[in-house]
């Protein structure tokens, strides 16, 4: 799953702190494309069966494909891990259990949902993590029938790599200065870091204005053309950005 954000253009040239270098035409492309968010569903052959900490002694079987009760992993709107599923063909199922884990080895129980279908009619559920997670975490469905066997369907694998900023709270702004960047935010407490790709950090200043609220990060150095990234860190919560810098020399128009 990708978010895809607006792309701003700012021209820029960099002056190093220690000795002047001769201004040279830049293209920044800010809020690149960037891939934040990966959903993996394993298989029957992939999963194990890790330790069951549920609480209530439930007979353990192998566990089963995903795709037999059509399980959905998505982000809901507040990027909160979302599982979607329906009960089993002519299963009796009286209740599931979501269960997470941070290794894939030891699964914890987060919440129990009763089955109020029945006749082996085919309910539709659905359940919201509580909390956010950034990182990786797996998600896995217990199910109980009513002679109280528990069938275990595979993991899911669901990775937040990071929160995106929304585009009206973080984005770059055309200056008539060449070598900063603007960060339009009204979060003083906004913290941004420039790396390069392999995520070495770039010495900048920053500035953050109260009358405009905006933040200004101004590189201490010259950066040659390539990729670099702008990680944007409030509170707990980091967004990041794909930052492409082009010498115009080179470009076609």
């Amino acid at each position: 799953m990708k978010k895809t954000f607006l792309y701003a253009v700012l021209m820029i040239s960099v002056v190093n702190s220690s000795f002047a270098i001769p201004a040279k035409p830049f293209k920044l492309l800010a809020n690149k494309e960037y891939k934040f968010f990966d959903v993996k569903l394993f298989d029957e052959q992939q999963s194990r069966v890790a330790s069951i900490l549920s609480k209530k002694s439930y007979e353990p079987i192998k566990s089963l494909s995903n795709s037999k009760i059509s399980l959905k992993a998505t982000l809901d709107e507040n990027y909160k891990a979302k599982l979607s599923w329906v009960s089993a063909v002519g299963k009796s199922a009286k209740l599931y259990v979501i269960q997470i884990s941070h290794d894939r080895e030891t699964f914890y129980d987060l919440i129990e949902v009763k089955v109020e279908s029945k006749n082996d009619e085919r309910s539709l559920f659905t359940f919201v993590d509580p909390k956010m997670y950034v990182g990786t975490k797996y998600y896995r469905i217990m199910e109980i029938d009513e002679e109280d066997k528990t069938i275990i369907y595979a993991p899911v694998k669901m990775t937040l790599d990071a929160v995106p900023a929304p585009s009206e709270i973080v984005r770059c702004l055309q200056t008539d200065e060449n070598n900063v960047i603007h960060i339009k935010t009204g979060d003083s407490r906004l913290v941004p870091i420039l790396t390069t790709e392999t995520g070495m950090g770039i010495p900048c200043d920053y500035k953050y204005s109260e009358a405009t609220q905006t933040g200004v990060l101004k590189p201490l150095y010259y950066l040659a053309g390539g990729n670099y990234h702008l990680k944007v860190r409030m509170g707990n919560n980091e967004a990041k950005y794909v930052v492409s810098v082009n010498d115009l020399e080179g470009m076609q128009f």
